[in-house]
């Protein structure tokens, strides 16, 4: 019998499962690598894991960039939203990393 799973969860496992481009080496977290699209921002990405501000585009996660509404940022998304995106991320980073440095330069986890 199938465990009956919430639609909440249903939708946090699809962005978990969330996976770019094979060609694109962009960290979604920290903006650093090369975006494969050439668009500022992935059009594929799931919002949830968007740590960007909407208004000012200051990085949550990294802590980069120059917040409008003050130092630290006080606006409605750093309360409400920022939190729960940079969770989010973090699962979804820990879940995603190489497990070794074969799977890291080839994209394969049977390399040794």
């Amino acid at each position: 019998m199938r465990a009956r799973i919430g639609r909440t969860e249903r939708a946090q496992q699809r962005v978990l499962r969330f996976r770019p481009c094979p060609s694109c080496t962009y960290n979604f977290a920290t903006d650093e690598g090369e975006r494969s699209c050439h668009y500022g921002a992935c059009p594929y990405l799931p919002e949830q894991l968007d740590v960007h501000c909407p208004r000012c585009w200051y990085n949550f996660y990294t802590g980069e960039g120059r917040a409008e509404c003050g130092d630290p940022p006080s606006c409605n998304f750093a309360r409400d939203e920022a939190p729960v995106r940079i969770a989010t991320v973090t699962r979804w980073l820990a879940q995603t990393a190489p497990r070794n440095i074969g799977e890291i330069e080839t994209g394969d986890p049977r390399t040794p």
